[in-house]
């Protein structure tokens, strides 16, 4: 395949053409690891792809995707090649809290009870909350399609349900050329090349995950690797050592991740890591918690990170994934009065030595292309310093 990428699933076909020797790595548990190539992925998709088609759904139709990281990727794909729309959610498993049920019903509920892909044994769950059940065994048996299904770039690509921490989910539809936009900045403001090994452990369908942890590797032809959430909360550790055991070069975590990893990875222990290799730690979707990064720079000093590989960030759904990141450096922050703030919406440097001063984090300029203002309660530009909304506009904006 030749000339620019018009639509997502051109960014598979030319991964598995040209990065042959290069794919994905899968560490769900300790003891349970996969791995598939580009290619092997592309074959899986074209399969999935094609037991969809028979389906005879419509182009553009939604369709929910809630599968574990392996059969997740394979499904993704499959309904890009099908010219459908992926919305990927949670998985209903075994350990799924009511917080998380009410949230996977009020984005079936308002996708009119789709169709979703769910493997067999989560059939009966996701009825529960009202979707209707395509087992994905049944579709990664069908006969593997040929062409890919035409799309345009102005066509939706992805719909990306917001976390819901302020309301109901809300589902951000992504046309094509939002996502190979963002795809674009992220290659300007972290360059990703066919040398790279990125490994995350935040979920695919958060678009930290998905975009910068899956998207962007596979773009640039770079190995990419993926530990389960469930395995990182419970030991953030293996993060590390599965980082240390591929020679990772870059890593995605959140506020959470940061905190974990600092209580549950003591200093003896990150000191036996090995992460000379990581040149880019990239921190975002929460607040930046600019102590806890820094202690973790210094906590895992000792196993050879970088002093300014840490790199805090800010995105959200509605821009696909990244608006600014750090450039490589020591952690950055403004020292700010907490009455001050807290009372008056706005940010005055707080005296030297003041305890009680809260520390606010750098988090970059803009990504190219990227135009932001801070508006006050009238939607007026704020004055330097007022706390306010941020607005923006860019080719990679919903």
């Amino acid at each position: 395949m030749t000339g620019p990428v018009r639509v997502l699933s051109e960014i598979l076909i030319r991964a598995a053409e040209r990065a042959v020797d290069r794919g994905i790595r899968v560490f769900e548990e300790p003891e349970r690891r996969e791995a598939a190539s580009y290619r092997e992925l592309l074959g899986e998709a074209r399969r999935i792809a094609g037991a969809l088609v028979d389906l005879d759904l419509a182009p553009g139709t939604v369709l929910p995707v809630l599968l574990r990281t392996r059969p997740f990727l394979s499904g993704f794909w499959g309904v890009l090649l099908a010219g459908l729309v992926p919305a990927p959610l949670p998985v209903p498993g075994p350990g799924f809290g009511e917080s998380d049920r009410a949230r996977i019903a009020s984005v079936l509920a308002r996708l009119g009870a789709p169709a979703a892909i769910v493997e067999e044994e989560d059939g009966g769950r996701l009825r529960e909350l009202g979707g209707r059940p395509l087992a994905f065994e049944a579709l990664l048996a069908g006969a593997p399609l040929g062409e890919p299904v035409g799309r345009t770039p102005d066509d939706p690509a992805v719909v990306q349900f917001s976390s819901g921490s302020t309301g109901r989910p809300k589902g951000v539809v992504l046309r094509h050329r939002h996502v190979l936009a963002s795809l674009a900045q992220i290659a300007a403001a972290v360059p990703v090349d066919a040398t790279d090994v990125v490994l995350s452990w935040v979920p695919h369908h958060h678009d930290l995950g998905l975009v910068l942890g899956h998207l962007a590797p596979l773009a640039a032809g770079a190995s990419q690797a993926f530990l389960s959430p469930l395995v990182f909360v419970k030991s953030p550790g293996e993060w590390l050592r599965v980082a240390g055991s591929l020679g990772a070069t870059i890593l995605t975590t959140t506020a959470l991740g940061v905190r974990r990893t600092l209580a549950r990875v003591p200093a003896h222990e990150a000191a036996g890591h090995r992460l000379e290799t990581v040149r880019a730690l990239l921190v975002g979707a929460e607040p930046v918690p600019v102590d806890a990064c820094r202690a973790l720079a210094e906590r895992l000093s000792p196993a050879g990170l970088r002093a300014d590989a840490i790199r805090p960030g800010y995105g959200l759904a509605e821009a696909t994934v990244l608006v600014s990141v750090s450039p490589p450096r020591t952690v950055l922050e403004r020292r700010v009065d907490r009455e001050i703030l807290v009372a008056g919406g706005r940010a005055v440097p707080a005296p030297d030595g003041d305890p009680t001063a809260v520390s606010v984090a750098a988090l970059g300029p803009p990504v190219e292309g990227l135009a932001v203002r801070i508006l006050d309660a009238s939607l007026r530009d704020a004055p330097e310093g007022v706390v306010g909304r941020v607005a923006l506009a860019g080719p990679h904006v919903a």
